[in-house]
């Protein structure tokens, strides 16, 4: 009984931090008919699973998503570029950034994807 207690926590508490980051997109003006909104959702997940993906985002992370999505390793990359870019171009991301999550991401200074998804990771993990 113990493990199956356990098991539900474990998935309340992914549930709770995949809620957290679509409530942060939602606020940046990032969508559901993006392509990259879901693979930078994948992606957090993975580097919850595994953190050191983090470090090895074209050898490890993006080949995983690509293949959760019949898709390839540059387009997984391209389409979170997008949806990075789409999110700073509203100007959204900035201000909710810095504001609510202490995070520096300057006006003229576009986060990598490493960098996003390290950013929204941080998010997920003190929720």
């Amino acid at each position: 009984m113990e493990f199956r207690e356990n098991e539900d926590l474990c998935v309340s508490r992914a549930t709770k931090q995949i809620k957290v980051i679509n409530n942060f997109f939602i606020k940046i003006g990032l969508y559901a008919n993006l392509k990259g909104f879901n693979y930078l959702l994948s992606a957090v997940e993975e580097v919850l699973k595994l953190p050191e993906s983090i470090h090895s985002l074209t050898k490890v992370l993006y080949p995983k998503i690509a293949e959760k999505y019949s898709t390839t390793v540059c387009g997984v990359e391209k389409n979170i570029r997008n949806a990075i870019e789409t999110a700073y171009t509203k100007g959204k991301l900035q201000q909710v950034a810095n504001t609510f999550y202490g995070a520096n991401f300057g006006k003229y200074e576009k986060p990598t994807n490493g960098e996003f998804i390290a950013f929204l990771t941080n998010i997920a993990e003190v929720a």
